[in-house]
């Protein structure tokens, strides 16, 4: 409605390691900012790596809840640890408030992922791509959906990991290992994607 805008940013790492997305949100088109409590402050958003393991955001929906990626870093190959995670903020007509707990995405990333896509569908499931590396140390894209507003995520088909058919890569490909993430961009089609 050009009155109710949201802006995310973040400064930079510090000495202390700043892991803070900062948001401001305006009711009046722009005339003045405020924290999301209504403060003068920016409201800190906490993510695990704000370099490159967490996506831009994306505005979900007509009703204008973002949801931004995030997982737990740079970690290599050979780390089975490496968590993707859903920050969400949801659009109440009055401004955006922000879910407290991060929802678990993904358990299968190898490496840090910074691409993805979220959109919601006409009736409603939310869907994802990502980029990412997996268990093989190959470049792939996942595809997974929420029914439930992204408190959980399932594989785009039943019995399915996520990966989507055909986006495997390995290096022998001449892709490579890290960061040459593919960047996956989905619109909605029928009742999917």
């Amino acid at each position: 409605d050009n009155k109710h805008l949201l802006l995310g940013y973040h400064l930079g790492a510090n000495a202390a390691g700043a892991t803070n997305v900062l948001l401001l949100q305006s009711l009046d088109g722009g005339q003045s900012w405020r924290g999301l409590d209504g403060g003068e402050n920016p409201t800190p958003l906490h993510v695990f790596n704000p370099d490159h393991g967490s996506g831009r955001g994306d505005v979900v929906g007509a009703r204008a809840d973002v949801l931004l990626f995030n997982n737990l870093g740079c970690a290599g190959p050979n780390i089975a640890s490496l968590r993707l995670f859903a920050r969400k903020l949801t659009f109440t007509g009055k401004g955006w408030e922000l879910r407290p707990t991060p929802t678990l995405v993904d358990c299968d990333l190898r490496h840090c992922n910074s691409n993805h896509s979220v959109v919601r569908a006409p009736d409603g499931r939310v869907w994802a791509a990502y980029g990412f590396v997996g268990r093989l140390g190959t470049n792939c894209i996942n595809v997974r959906y929420s029914d439930d507003d992204g408190v959980s995520w399932k594989g785009w088909a039943e019995g399915k990991s996520g990966v989507l058919a055909g986006s495997i890569h390995s290096d022998r490909k001449g892709v490579g290992f890290g960061y040459t993430f593919e960047e996956p961009c989905l619109a909605p089609l029928g009742k999917g994607v």
